[in-house]
């Protein structure tokens, strides 16, 4: 198990424990001032001398606990400067050591010095290759942001120009109350490695309905923002229930393809429509949920959120 230090919290903590010492010492002083210190030929003398062996021996103990923790706390932060200027022909510098002492014992031991920092990255490029891989998107204000987004076959940004080029999403009059069905032929397509054309999405042919149907309904957007996290992880595209742009008051759902989420991102718990980036299929798109002022929908007391079927990955993985 690895052992987690903070030293700032022990430093705070050290400090309240010097203050409960001092305390202590100004009890043991009162009660040696006492009138109880002249009880000592009276009846009950075996009692007051019973009384102040108590307290003289809480006294040393917190004194000496103290002191032990004192010295314990500035060890570690003399070790912690030790280590972060350690080198050697065959170490690197550590990074960071400025407040978090983590994973103490594999840092003072390991050959090469491993920062929390350095095992970020080992986690982010782990992730970029497998699945995942650096997107920057900026949003209709021009802000620009860091995502991740899904390696498909058909990489999503060419998917979003071969949509543009041929007017195929819901404003140019392709499927206009079809937002499902639009979303799941963008997914299915994405990972298969082949666009639909406009004509065959107009006759609904190709069904993407059967190959984009697995996913989770739940009464809670916790469960399905898990899901969501989980697939796009897996370099799947996700077709998510979400709110139209501004009618949530009367009712009215849509439905759009989550293809990634921002670089900030260390759980589902994390995903917010600022943080999760669609393509939308009212307007062909790659843009963040919340640029159109969306959110997750409750319809009929249900989230909802489909992924790619077993069958239809192990169809595009043969």
């Amino acid at each position: 198990m690895d052992l987690e230090v903070e030293l700032s919290n022990l430093t705070s903590s050290q400090s309240d424990f010097e203050a409960m010492s001092s305390k202590i010492k100004t009890i043991n002083s009162d009660v040696n001032s006492s009138y109880i210190k002249n009880l000592s030929d009276t009846e009950i003398s075996s009692l007051a001398e019973g009384l102040i062996s108590n307290i003289n021996r809480l006294e040393k103990a917190y004194d000496n606990s103290n002191r032990w923790f004192a010295n314990y706390t500035s060890e570690l932060s003399d070790l912690e400067k030790a280590l972060s200027t350690l080198s050697g022909p065959n170490m690197q510098k550590p990074e960071a050591f400025s407040k978090n002492f983590l994973d103490l014992f594999t840092k003072a031991t390991i050959p090469m010095i491993t920062t929390a920092a350095k095992k970020a990255r080992a986690e982010e490029k782990a992730l970029l290759a497998s699945h995942l891989r650096a997107y920057q998107h900026t949003d209709k204000e021009g802000l620009a942001g860091d995502f991740y987004i899904v390696k498909t076959k058909i990489p999503v940004e060419e998917y979003e120009a071969y949509l543009q080029q041929n007017k195929m999403y819901q404003n140019a009059g392709l499927l206009g109350s079809q937002c499902m069905l639009l979303s799941q032929y963008y997914a299915s397509d994405m990972l298969r490695g082949k666009a639909t054309s406009k004509t065959d999405m107009k006759e609904l042919s190709g069904a993407p309905a059967v190959k984009m149907n697995e996913g989770i309904t739940s009464p809670t957007e916790d469960a399905v923002l898990e899901y969501v996290y989980r697939e796009v992880n897996e370099g799947n595209p996700v077709v998510l229930q979400v709110t139209q742009k501004e009618t949530a008051t009367k009712g009215w759902r849509h439905l759009v393809t989550v293809v990634g989420y921002d670089k900030s991102v260390k759980s589902a718990k994390d995903l917010t429509p600022d943080k999760i980036l669609v393509l939308d299929c009212v307007d062909g798109k790659i843009q963040k949920l919340s640029e159109r002022n969306r959110r997750l929908y409750n319809q009929n007391k249900k989230y909802l959120a489909y992924g790619p079927t077993e069958t239809f990955k192990a169809s595009i993985q043969a």
